[in-house]
């Protein structure tokens, strides 16, 4: 295995532009031939950053190393290259009860560069660094959690479903209102490793709204975050919209991917994957679905649950969800919505499962429950 060790100054080209050169006295002794996908170590006194590279003369250091060593001009870098072993993609979706996400990565970018994979360990867990190769250059490094837990992976497939974008693979979008589902999507994209650097946010909202900077200031105290981007707009309802997005075309594509996979597993009747099932259903259900609560002169009130989407072939995806569960759903294709009857032992599993977590429905969902069983109103009285 080649490794080789140098100490390199860093200069500067252009404006902005920070480079490594090695001395033409070093360049023979150097076995890489030019372009070799080569694993770039570099090391700025006690902060290290490892990436995927092509080997050249001239090396060129990324603004993401740039901001994590702190580099400037005129700093010696301690630069290790070293062979890259290109890691395949696993045959198994599942490795002991968790999802492989080395599995689903595509072979290619949207744009026809393969994907690269180098299979890494931070504190004994196992992580994959992706990056394709361009003509202009590279991509940026994203490291994801290799092996990750079902329901957590499940609730951010749902999230997607319901309120991201499905079409755009440049980037990844989820977009809410709610700040505890903005804030549990920051935390599922966290726990899979991507960074705070990685993630922009943007406001869009109706110019009538007066107090806006008071919504700007209630997001960043509750999720730690700044809103990068502000835009107004006086088409449309009188609202607003948090955007979070994560820049990374290869991220995107990851999990769209997966998720565009996964839907078929999702449907069926696989226990494997419950985990999976259970936590998509709950956040699928909390930004698309409602559940409605109705009497009509009866003695006894009656519920029903409703998933609302302007896409027929979703509608279907929800009806065969939803039978699998339990329910006897049927689709409105006209009011673009697909709809079953609720019973006690269904709306109980709705809560065991997460369904509607601070969301006005799960209010109703306890008060349909406490008003069969006869009991006060309390989560607490709730069995599953």
């Amino acid at each position: 295995m080649k490794h080789i060790k140098m100490l390199l100054k860093v200069k500067k080209i252009g404006e902005d532009r920070l480079c490594l050169y090695v001395p033409k006295k070093n360049q023979n002794k150097i076995k890489f031939n030019f372009k070799d996908i080569i694993k770039l170590k570099l090391i700025k006194k006690n902060k290290s950053m490892e990436t995927i590279s092509k080997y050249n003369y001239l090396i060129s250091i990324k603004k993401e190393v740039i901001k994590k060593l702190e580099v400037k001009k005129g700093d010696v870098l301690k630069v290790i290259l070293e062979d890259f072993n290109h890691k395949s993609r696993s045959v198994e979706s599942l490795h002991s009860g968790k999802l492989d996400l080395l599995n689903f990565v595509p072979e290619k970018t949207i744009k026809g560069s393969k994907i690269i994979i180098e299979e890494f360990f931070k504190k004994q867990i196992p992580y994959l660094r992706l990056c394709s190769f361009h003509e202009r250059g590279s991509s940026f490094n994203i490291e994801v959690r290799r092996f990750v837990d079902l329901n957590i992976f499940g609730k951010l497939l749902g999230q997607i479903q319901a309120e991201g974008s499905k079409t755009n693979f440049k980037v990844l979008e989820f977009c809410n209102k709610s700040l505890t589902e903005l804030k549990d999507f920051l935390d599922f994209i966290y726990y899979l490793g991507i960074n705070r650097e990685r993630i922009f946010v943007k406001l869009d909202y109706h110019t009538k709204i007066k107090n806006i900077d008071k919504e700007v200031k209630r997001f960043k105290d509750f999720v730690k975050l700044n809103v990068n981007y502000l835009a107004p707009n006086d088409k449309g309802g009188i609202g607003f919209g948090f955007k979070i997005i994560v820049r990374s075309t290869i991220f995107s594509q990851l999990i769209l991917n997966t998720l565009e996979k996964l839907r078929l597993i999702i449907e069926t009747t696989d226990n494997r994957f419950k985990e999976l099932n259970d936590g998509y259903l709950a956040k699928l259900l909390s930004g698309d679905g409602n559940f409605e609560i109705t009497s009509k002169k009866r003695r006894t009130i009656q519920s029903r649950l409703k998933i609302t989407d302007g896409n027929i072939n979703y509608l279907n995806h929800y009806k065969k969800i939803l039978e699998k569960y339990g329910f006897h759903p049927y689709i409105k294709e006209k009011h673009n919505f697909v709809r079953a009857l609720c019973n006690l032992n269904l709306a109980k599993n709705l809560i065991k499962i997460g369904a509607f977590e601070n969301n006005p429905n799960k209010e109703r969902i306890l008060f349909f429950i406490n008003s069969l069983t006869k009991r006060p109103l309390s989560k607490n009285n709730v069995r599953v």
